[in-house]
């Protein structure tokens, strides 16, 4: 074999490694600090979007990023809040998507 031959063969697998890795490789990812949530101040309690209309709430309600509530120490007013929050597994490929905005993230609400 020529020496072309042999780099071409070299990029051609490390590509196919690379996009089957992507594809495959499963990651834990964690909602980001600029999650939109609601913060109830009265309970000290923070309440995701979708778990909104079953909460049991004050009316001292703000609209806040998920870091100023871990910030303030808030906690989750439900199970429905806690698994809306809990980390999930996406493979790079997926996480490669949301970062460039061709693909909703699961926190975008």
């Amino acid at each position: 074999m020529s020496a072309q031959v042999k780099v071409i063969s070299a990029i051609s697998i490390f590509f196919v490694l690379t996009v089957l890795f992507l594809l495959f490789i499963r990651v834990t990812v964690q909602p980001p600090g600029n999650t939109r949530v609601i913060l109830d101040h009265s309970l000290q309690w923070v309440i995701t979007p979708p778990c909104f209309n079953s909460a049991k709430v004050t009316n001292n309600l703000t609209e806040s990023k998920l870091s100023r509530a871990e910030k303030l120490q808030y906690k989750p007013d439900s199970t429905c809040t806690e698994e809306s929050l809990a980390g999930m597994k996406e493979t790079l490929f997926q996480i490669l998507l949301e970062k460039i905005g061709a693909k909703k993230g699961a926190w975008d609400w």
